[in-house]
């Protein structure tokens, strides 16, 4: 049997010889400042005290998101939250842009695939999908699967039950979404499609924005601005970062016509109706003694009549950073229909407008 080859190997060849370094201790780049007692407890107490308002900023923005019953609200960190939600996340974040007056950043980022809300002070929202829980579904989506769920064997009638009146709608086969066909200044959310097509705009029962103005009336608020601005009622700043800055903020009021294109837009009347209710998944709904399906609502609007002083429109124009609207003309300034109970004190109400 021939005797094993026997071979020697080097185990440091091949590996890099370590550079010894000439110090174990680092070079200040620059000559210390030693703060006396006084001076750091000085800068400590500012750190604390900007932390401080930074959470409460977030902090009062997370209350508003609860409020507005949107889901599941995570503070991240002061400039960062999370909402966890079971509906459609790009739908979820425009309309959050829309009611606490931020930009719906479409672009994918790090944060999220679907883009965030920006606020102006920099607060931004994320929507999360949230897979174990339903419950946040969009609130039309919910009202038409109960309707689909109750003409399920036939056509039903259908009885929408405000407090101030009722919607009834006769012979319902289907109910269809619709909420994404926004053209022409159409409102309806879904229709039931029955003896006639019977459109239904929703809104939530803490809503405070009818929509979004920049465009429908943002010629009207430029006109606004320009006055009060040349009278000398109203600052308009150009600040450094390129953006104008209004102090106070407007408001003014709509014509008849005007305010019946934001309640029911071009669709809802004359067979329609705006229908306000958050809806859950625990929604009931009960059959009358004629064999009406009734479903509660907290209000019913097919008429300017039913507009009341909460809900009753009002063009708001506003700072907003991250707003350039072309027709308004004013960038960092932004035009919003809301409810005339979401204008305070701190508003200047202008009622000359030609």
């Amino acid at each position: 049997m021939a005797k094993p080859v026997e071979r020697k190997y080097d185990i440091s060849k091949g590996k890099k010889k370590k550079k010894k370094s000439g110090s174990f201790i680092a070079r200040v780049p620059h000559t210390p400042i030693m703060l006396d007692k006084d001076e750091l407890f000085k800068r400590v107490k500012n750190l604390l005290l900007a932390e401080k308002s930074f959470n409460s900023e977030v902090l009062e923005v997370a209350e508003r998101l609860k409020a507005l019953n949107v889901g599941s609200v995570v503070v991240k960190n002061s400039r960062l939250i999370h909402i966890k939600t079971g509906e459609n996340r790009v739908k979820l974040l425009k309309f959050l842009a829309d009611e606490l007056d931020g930009v719906y950043i479409d672009t994918p980022s790090g944060v999220s695939s679907v883009g965030y809300v920006k606020l102006d002070n920099n607060i931004r929202l994320v929507a999360k999908p949230n897979k174990e829980h339903s419950a946040g579904v969009l609130n039309e989506k919910i009202l038409a699967d109960k309707i689909n769920e109750l003409c399920a064997n036939g056509p039903v009638n259908v009885r929408f039950v405000g407090k101030n009146k009722t919607f009834s709608c006769v012979g319902v086969k289907n109910c269809v979404l619709t909420g994404t066909d926004t053209k022409n200044r159409r409102k309806a959310d879904l229709v039931l499609q029955g003896n006639l097509d019977y459109p239904v705009s929703l809104k939530k029962d803490n809503a405070e924005t009818w929509e979004s103005a920049d465009d429908y009336m943002g010629a009207k608020a430029r006109r606004v601005v320009d006055e009060l601005v040349e009278k000398g009622v109203v600052e308009l700043e150009l600040t450094d970062k390129g953006v104008y800055r209004l102090k106070p903020n407007v408001a003014f009021l709509p014509t008849e016509e005007e305010k019946r294109d934001v309640v029911f837009g071009s669709d809802i009347l004359p067979n329609g109706a705006v229908v306000v209710k958050s809806f859950d998944l625990d929604t009931t709904v009960s059959v009358d003694d004629e064999g009406w399906f009734e479903i509660p609502v907290t209000k019913v609007i097919t008429s300017l009549d039913d507009v009341d002083d909460h809900d009753d429109v009002a063009f708001l124009i506003r700072n907003n950073a991250s707003r350039n609207s072309k027709k308004l003309g004013y960038r960092g300034l932004r035009v919003l229909a809301v409810y005339k109970s979401r204008l305070n004190k701190n508003i200047l109400i202008y009622d000359n407008v030609v």
